[in-house]
Parts: C-alpha cells; sequence; structure tokens
C-alpha cells in the first residue's frame, strides 16, 4: 500500500520493559508478541491506518488524520488493557502521537517530524499515549466520547533543539496517572524557602500527603504560628514528583476580595498579562491550565473565607487542578477535606530522662533554632529540663517555641524558662474569646514584646502597615518621629534578631513579618493612638512611589516601572481598600495613576470595582477635578476591557465636569478619549469631528504633544473613511511630533499605525519598516501590544502571499488572545488581512499549520512573526 504524503499523523508504540517481560516469560514471549500484534494491528485497520514499519515489540503507523490516530491508540489501549494475557503478566504499551509533514524518501518517510514521535514515544510510560500540541490542536472539537486529555506541560526531549508542549490521552475507564514523563526536564515552580530547618512533622507530612493524593481539596486548619504553610510547602516538595504540572504556593494574606484568587493564581503562574478574576477570568484560567496535573498551595485564605464560594468555583472550574489552602478555619466547601495542624509534641514532663527529651519535637526544633541564633550555643544536660519547660509553656506551637529560641542571645536557659513561665500566666488577660492555642501564640509574642526596648516595639506597630513588606526607605519616613531613637536600623535590628521581622531572601533591603505578628502588631499600633497617621504616612508614600513609577510605564523603562510597581502592589492594595473608605480624595490621588498598571498586568476587573467604590464614596459636593480624573481612569480599564457602555458614560461625564469647572487643557484631553468609544461604535465621522475639536484645543493652548494626540484620533477616523493619504500625513506629523519630545509610547503607536494604513495601500516594503521600527518601542510583556504587532506581521504575511507563514501566526494570535481575553486584536482595523485567501490555499494543510502556530509558546511565537 503506497504510503500517504503531505499532513499526516504518525502513531509510534513499544511494550514497555519488553526484555524483563522476556525474562519472565521465556519461550512463552512470543505467544506474547503475537498477541501484542495482533491487538496493535486491529486497532490500525479499524481507524484506517497504515503500517510503516514493525520492528520486535516497536510500531511505526501513520494516518491521514489526527481523529484516525487518536481512535486507533484509544481502541489499542482499550484492548490492551482488557486482553487476558499468557501467564497473567499485563502488557503496558507506551505510545506516541505527532501530526507534521509526511516526506517520503527512498525507503520510506524521512525528517524531523518522524523523529520527534519516537521522542515523544519514548517520554511515555506504559499505558500511557502522549501526543504534541500540533495534534492536540488539531483534535479542538472531534475529541471521540469518553476521551479527552491532561496537559503535561513543556519538555526537552533528546536531541530536539526546542521544548515540546505535550498532552496525554484521558481515557474514560482506563488508567490516568502516570509518572512524570521521561523528559531532560519537568517543569517547576519556586516553591518558599524556609529559614530554619524542618523538624518533627515526617508523619504529618505523609498523612497530608496521602489526603492530597485521594482529594481535589484539602485545607490545613490550625491557628497562626502552628506550622501549616510550612508542612503545605514542604509536603508540597515532597508530592513534586507526582504532579507533572508543577506544585505552585500562591500567598494570599494581602488578599481581601476571594474574586481577586485567580488573578493572584495567574501572577503566581507567571500566566501572560489578562483578567483572571470573574467568571470570564474564571474561564480563562482553565483554558490556561486545562489538564494540567498539578498542586496549588493557597496560603492563608482565612480572611476570605466569606467569600469561600468563589475558590469553590475555582476548584470546579480547574479540572486537573487539586488545591491545598492553609486557613484558621475550614472553607465548608462540598469537596473539602479538612486537615487540622497541631502544635509539635512536647515533653508530658520535664523531668523525663534526656534521651526521652530529645525525641520531642519542639525540643528539637528549640536547639534548632537556638543554635542558629548563638553558633556557639551548647546544651548542658542539667539545662535540659529548662528546655522542656520553655517548649511545654509555649504549648509546643512553632512560631512561639522559634521567638523564644532567640532570646538564648542575652539570656540564660534557666532565665528563659523562669520568665516565660511566669510571665505567660500573667499574660491571660488577653483576648478571652480566643482559643487557648491562639493564646498562648498570642502572649507569646507580648512577651517578646515587652522584652524589646521602646524603639523597636514602636517600629513593630508600624509593620502592620505593610502587608507587603517594608523597604528601608519606606519605614524611614513613615515612622520619621515615631521612635525614641534617629535612626530606624538601631530599631531594625533587634526586631530582626528577635525573630519577629525578616529581612528579604535575595539581599534587598526589604523586610517582612509574618501574618500573626502583623496582627498582632496591628493591636499594638491600635493602642498606640498612631494608626491614623502611621497608614496616612504610608499612602503619601506610596503616592510619591506611583508618581514616579506609573509616568515609566509610557516610556522606554516600562520594565522598571512595573518592577517597581508590582513590588508595592500588596502595600497599594491594602492603602486603597482602606482609604476608599476612610480618605476617599487621598485615594484619587493614588488610584488615578495607577490605572495603566492594572491594564498592563492583567488587574482590569480589580482595577474597575476599586474605581466603582471610589466613584460612589466621592463625597457629592467634592472637587469636580478629582472626580473627572477617576472618570477617565475608569474609561480607560473599560476601553481595554472593551465595555462600550462603561467607557462611553465614563468619558462623557468627565469631559462633561471639566468643560463645566473650565479647565481647556482637560477638556482637550477628555475630548481626545471620547474619540476611541466613537471609533468601536463605527462613527468615524462624529470620531474625525472630535478628534479635531481636540486638536484646536490642545493648538490653542500651546500644546504641540497633546495636538499631535489628537492628530493620531484623526488618522483613525480617516483610515476607516478611506482617506488614506490624509492619515499618513496626520500619522507623519504626530510621529515627529513625539519623536522630538522622546515620547517612545505614542511615538510606537503613531509608526505602528502608519504601518497598518500602508499595509492597506500596498506598500508592503515600507511597512515592514515602520513595523520592525514601532515594536521596538514596546516590552515583550505588553501583551496587547504583542497581540496587535503579530496581527499586522499576519496581514503583511497574507499580502506577501505566504499562505503557510499567515496561517501559523495567526494560529499563535488566537491561542494567545483566548489565553488572555484581548480581542481588541479582533476589531476591523488590527485583522489579518488576506485571512480567507490563504485558508483556501492551503486546503486541508491549514488546520495543521494552524495548530503548529498555537502549540508555539510566546516568545516562539514573536520570534518567528518578526522573523527573528
Amino acid at each position: 500500500m503506497a504510503l500517504p504524503a503531505g499532513t499526516v499523523t504518525f502513531w509510534m508504540t513499544d511494550i514497555e520493559r519488553s526484555t524483563r517481560l522476556l525474562q519472565d516469560l521465556g519461550a512463552r514471549y512470543a505467544e506474547v508478541l503475537a498477541e501484542h500484534h495482533a491487538i496493535i494491528r486491529a486497532a490500525l485497520r479499524g481507524a484506517g491506518g497504515t503500517e510503516v514499519d514493525t520492528e520486535g515489540d516497536a510500531f511505526f503507523c501513520v494516518f491521514r488524520t489526527a481523529r484516525a490516530a487518536v481512535d486507533a491508540a484509544t481502541q489499542a489501549q482499550r484492548d490492551l488493557t482488557g486482553h487476558a494475557w499468557p501467564g497473567e503478566v499485563p502488557v503496558r504499551v507506551r505510545m506516541g502521537l505527532h501530526t507534521g509533514e509526511g516526506l517520503l524518501g527512498c525507503t520510506g518517510y524521512v525528517g524531523l517530524d518522524v523523529h520527534r514521535t519516537a521522542r515523544v514515544a519514548a517520554a511515555a510510560h506504559g499505558g500511557q499515549v502522549v501526543v504534541t500540541a500540533t495534534t492536540r490542536a488539531l483534535m479542538e472539537d472531534a475529541w471521540p466520547p469518553g476521551v479527552g486529555y491532561v496537559f503535561l506541560g513543556s519538555h526537552r526531549l533528546k536531541d530536539l533543539d526546542s521544548p515540546e508542549l505535550l498532552y496525554q490521552l484521558v481515557i474514560e475507564g482506563l488508567p490516568s496517572r502516570f509518572p512524570p514523563l521521561r523528559s531532560l526536564e519537568a517543569p517547576t515552580y519556586d516553591l518558599p524557602s524556609t529559614q530554619s530547618s524542618f523538624l518533627g512533622r515526617s508523619r504529618e507530612v505523609a498523612d497530608l500527603a496521602r489526603l492530597v493524593e485521594e482529594h481535589r481539596l484539602v485545607t490545613l486548619t490550625g491557628p497562626g504560628g502552628v506550622g501549616k504553610t510550612r508542612l503545605a510547602v514542604r509536603t508540597g516538595a515532597e508530592l513534586s514528583a507526582r504532579f507533572p504540572g508543577g506544585v505552585a504556593f500562591v500567598p494570599l494574606a494581602a488578599v481581601r476580595d476571594a474574586e481577586l484568587v485567580g488573578d493572584e493564581v495567574a501572577r503566581a503562574l507567571a500566566l501572560p498579562v489578562g483578567a483572571y478574576s470573574g467568571e470570564s477570568g474564571t474561564r480563562r484560567l482553565a483554558e490556561q491550565l486545562r489538564g494540567r496535573r498539578m498542586l496549588l498551595i493557597l496560603d492563608n485564605v482565612e480572611q476570605l473565607l466569606p467569600g469561600a464560594a468563589e475558590i469553590g468555583r475555582l476548584v470546579d472550574a480547574l479540572d486537573e487542578v487539586t488545591v491545598l489552602t492553609t486557613s484558621r478555619a475550614p472553607l465548608h466547601l462540598r469537596e473539602e477535606q479538612e486537615f487540622p495542624v497541631g502544635p509539635q509534641d512536647v515533653p508530658a514532663d520535664p523531668g523525663e530522662p534526656s534521651p526521652v527529651l530529645l525525641e520531642h519535637a519542639a525540643v528539637q526544633q528549640f536547639l534548632d533554632r537556638a543554635r542558629a541564633a548563638r553558633p556557639d550555643f551548647e546544651l548542658r544536660p542539667e539545662d535540659l529540663p529548662h528546655v522542656a519547660r520553655i517548649v511545654c509553656a509555649v504549648g509546643g506551637i512553632p512560631l512561639a517555641v522559634e521567638l523564644v529560641a532567640a532570646r538564648v542571645r542575652s539570656l540564660s536557659l534557666g532565665k528563659i524558662a523562669d520568665r516565660v513561665g511566669n510571665q505567660l500566666g500573667l499574660l491571660r488577660g488577653g483576648p478571652r474569646d480566643l482559643p487557648d492555642r491562639q493564646r498562648t501564640l498570642r502572649d507569646t509574642l507580648q512577651w517578646s514584646y515587652d522584652l524589646l526596648d521602646a524603639a523597636p516595639r514602636a517600629l513593630l506597630a508600624v509593620l502592620a502597615a505593610f502587608p507587603g513588606g517594608a523597604a528601608l526607605e519606606a519605614l524611614e519616613s513613615v515612622a520619621d518621629g515615631l521612635l525614641p531613637c534617629d535612626d530606624v536600623l538601631d530599631a531594625l535590628d533587634p526586631l530582626v534578631e528577635h525573630g519577629l521581622l525578616m529581612p528579604s531572601v535575595d539581599d534587598t533591603d526589604r523586610y517582612r513579618t509574618l501574618q500573626v505578628v502583623r496582627e498582632f502588631a496591628a493591636e499594638m499600633l491600635a493602642r498606640s493612638g498612631h494608626s491614623d497617621e502611621v497608614w496616612r504616612r504610608h499612602a503619601l508614600w506610596l503616592r510619591d512611589v506611583v508618581a514616579e513609577a506609573a509616568p515609566l510605564l509610557l516610556t522606554e523603562q516600562q520594565a522598571e516601572g512595573l518592577r517597581r510597581l508590582r513590588e508595592e502592589y500588596d502595600n497599594l492594595r491594602a492603602v486603597l481598600d482602606r482609604a476608599v473608605v476612610a480618605d476617599p480624595e487621598s485615594a484619587a490621588e493614588l488610584a488615578v495613576p495607577l490605572w495603566r498598571y492594572w491594564q498592563m498586568r492583567g488587574h482590569l476587573a480589580e482595577g474597575a470595582d476599586l474605581l466603582d467604590r471610589l466613584l460612589q464614596g466621592l463625597p457629592a459636593d467634592g472637587d469636580p477635578a478629582r472626580r473627572a480624573a477617576v472618570l477617565s481612569a475608569r474609561g480607560g480599564i473599560a476601553y481595554w476591557q472593551l465595555d462600550s457602555a462603561a467607557m462611553t458614560a465614563a468619558y462623557e461625564e468627565a469631559a462633561e465636569l471639566y468643560e463645566r469647572i473650565g479647565d481647556r487643557e482637560q477638556l482637550a484631553e477628555a475630548l481626545y478619549n471620547r474619540v476611541f468609544p466613537l471609533m468601536l461604535a463605527r462613527d468615524f465621522t462624529a470620531g474625525e469631528r472630535m478628534a479635531k475639536r481636540s486638536e484646536e484645543l490642545f493648538t490653542g493652548l500651546g500644546d504641540a504633544h497633546g495636538a499631535a494626540r489628537a492628530m493620531f484620533g484623526r488618522a483613525l477616523a480617516t483610515i476607516h473613511l478611506g482617506r488614506h493619504e490624509d492619515a499618513d500625513d496626520l500619522l507623519r506629523r504626530a510621529a515627529a511630533t513625539f519623536r522630538e519630545r522622546e515620547d517612545s509610547y505614542h511615538l510606537g503607536w503613531s509608526l505602528r499605525m502608519r504601518g497598518r494604513n500602508l499595509l492597506l495601500l500596498g506598500r508592503l516594503a515600507e511597512a515592514r519598516e515602520l513595523l520592525d521600527e514601532a515594536f521596538g518601542h514596546f516590552a515583550r510583556d505588553d501583551v496587547s501590544a504583542v497581540l496587535l504587532f503579530m496581527s499586522d506581521y499576519a496581514a503583511l504575511a497574507g499580502l506577501e502571499r505566504d499562505a503557510e507563514r499567515q496561517v501559523r501566526i495567526v494560529g499563535a494570535m488566537q491561542r494567545m488572545q483566548r489565553v488572555t481575553g484581548t480581542d481588541l486584536v479582533d476589531y476591523s482595523m488590527n485583522e489579518p488581512l488576506g485571512l480567507e485567501e490563504s485558508l483556501t490555499a492551503l486546503g486541508d494543510r491549514a488546520e495543521l499549520i494552524r495548530a503548529e502556530g498555537a502549540a508555539m509558546d510566546d516568545d516562539e511565537a514573536v520570534r518567528y512573526a518578526l522573523d527573528l
């Protein structure tokens, strides 16, 4: 039979551990091999495939369609699993599928696609069917009943230069869990490092690991400081081999809205910029993680308990993801399995023999932390009962043990035992409604606090306002005049020495506190009478950070601006959340310049919610200019969300307010903003008039930069109205102004739009030159810009009659669009010109090529589109 050429799907199989089977079965192995061959060939014939080659227990087959290959592999695995094998020895066959070009040589198929299929099959395990991203993309809407897939991650395979995105078929009724692929590396995420040894929890790790393997949602519960996070992280590390999609840690202590958990998951996984909150965001996150077998550790969710249903919906949407949460109370969700975490084991009697005392986990931890605090620490036999008294006094709570152990720098073990035993008894005047263990920890914190001098006490209270950690310069600014010392470092060092404050692990001058310590610090801040002043100062300091960093987002230093704001984002959240209620006017000063960060980092839903609350909170008789500025930011968020109604309403009200107060400069800006909803509404004539009015105002004010942006708006309208030469002239003039003013951001968009306009005029060489220059003005993590440029390069390929290149770029672009929700690429101005002609020219090969594009990762897709 002639071998098919063109687009084909290759199928390779072989028996796992066939040599061992031969040794075990002896002469009967020939019978097993014959039955194996019969099953594979029956599945092959049933799906209309062709046998290319057979060597020993290995098959090489080919199919004209991906669906036929999947049907054959599915049927073969079902028949192999259900077969009664001689000697009752199970025969497990590994299989690999890949769709590519069927290049024929003198002896059969040749080319890289054949070798790729072989490497994919070799990475699989017996009973497993692994397919490449190209094959999966072709199966998008064609899966047979009872068959699906899971994402196995990106894997480097032997002798292949680039990593492969690999997927596993999930066949109803057959095993679906296998060890990690036999690739050169497995996908990993950074788990937080711990600054102390992990002692005395081996049984809990084993028990928790079994629970996590059996259930999709497990919650570690217990009081603050009992070690929930450390236990979750250690268990996740132990289970990494069971989750080929990776184990990822998602810190949530600073999050107050359960709807934002999806955004935090995306941030922890470094997913492409996009909105992952709300119903649409959850769908987007599910698409991104579709089929990925991984473990998410959601840390500190107790403050989200009122919105636990949102977390439940997220868990339901992420089919193959297991979730391990830490909380002081259970979530009370349907699939949840609770795992209570108690204190470490403590001696029942401090007078127990020394070998017995040394077996207790709390004693081991104390000695470990004491040696860390004082490297020359030596335990004398007569001191061991003192250690037993100490750990019993603090109830074996790991954080409490660590705090007390830090005191060996200045106190003997006997004095620590006497003080902690007596003083914790005296501290029982704390909150009576706390459970005993939480009261014990709080009392330990109070004891440690009372031993501090006045300066570190005051600084600890200030740290309550820094949930995202604090840079040294921030502490110096906020604490100025509130400490009984001149140098913040004099107050800082004792807090670090006594375990109440932790320096950053990356050698920066940034410090953080544990959630439970910060809660205690908040009590102290409230008692101090300085709470409002500390939060006010922190807001002022962050206002300066935003004022410095936000303008960088529209410059060549965009990456630095994003880094600076990302570093302070948890603090910004906390300050804004408080200020929206307590001081909406100061909140507006922070929120307005921050909206571009929300746009670029995919926090659109969060930004929209905060701005809506801010608009409701601003006083009716307040500053109209401030309200107009908030409305303008809200309109900008709505534009990127393609929420035409919200965008139009916000921009129109802002323009009315600026006109009412006679602020001609801001009115010109507001009229420029109003051009964009008119473009999306396809009212191009009205859009041109609005842009002209804006330009006239800017010109009258002597603002050449503003006038140039208004020209850009006019150019959009004139392109739609078919006046391409007029548009080119407007864009040239605008670009000249932006270049003169060194405005990289607006220059990039003007050059890009000139290139798009020249594409419409058929001036392809000039268009390519402009697009190449324009793309250099944008950061690679600006997904909205990247997608529009990919569409431009796809249009260029189509107009150059390079159908294969165009369709491959479009495949990558459409995948990125689905993941990020950046739908502006669908706007008519941004469409990939000539796509229908390319699809027609490629015929049956078009779907394969689109799938190849969809299989590229983001960086590979950008390099391909730009021909780098």
